[in-house]
């Protein structure tokens, strides 16, 4: 399997995801911040992960072809762009790095009041699903996150 870290940071999803991948599986660690792709190179050196790659994000997407990603994680950065246009055409690169009926794991913070520029996730639902994705139920990840699994439902009309 091939997983995609996306706005990975420091790196605390690339790790876990890509020995879940196996040693015949390929990682890529994802991030807009060259300073995070160099501290993934870097720890990949020093934790012998032969399968994780970094990867830039120039802003313009991640230098990754499509249909690239069985599974991707996006945790903690959907809510980053301020405009729901920003998120949309981020949940669009994902659904273009994601395979027919590859998933995402989409983590964010729950809301703390109406004026936050976290996501709920009637948010999360409808930028996504802007971008071909379709999310199953919320689920608790303690009391100040949650999560939902986005599967990648690509259009058929051509």
């Amino acid at each position: 399997h091939t997983v995609v870290d996306y706005g990975c940071g420091p790196g605390l999803f690339t790790f876990p995801a890509a020995q879940i991948a196996g040693p015949d599986g390929t990682g890529y660690a994802v991030d807009i911040e060259p300073r995070m792709v160099t501290l993934i190179e870097r720890k990949v050196g020093e934790r012998g992960a032969g399968n994780v790659t970094a990867a830039l994000n120039d802003g313009q997407g991640a230098p990754l072809p499509p249909d690239t990603a069985d599974f991707l994680v996006l945790g903690q950065v959907l809510h980053y762009p301020e405009e729901t246009e920003g998120r949309v055409a981020m949940a669009r690169e994902v659904a273009k790095l994601l395979r027919p009926d590859g998933r995402a794991l989409v983590i964010e913070w729950t809301p703390e009041d109406e004026g936050s520029s976290r996501m709920g996730p009637g948010d999360v639902e409808s930028v996504v699903g802007e971008a071909e994705l379709r999310v199953g139920p919320p689920q608790p990840l303690g009391p100040q996150q949650y999560m939902m699994i986005a599967t990648h439902r690509p259009s058929t009309a051509g």
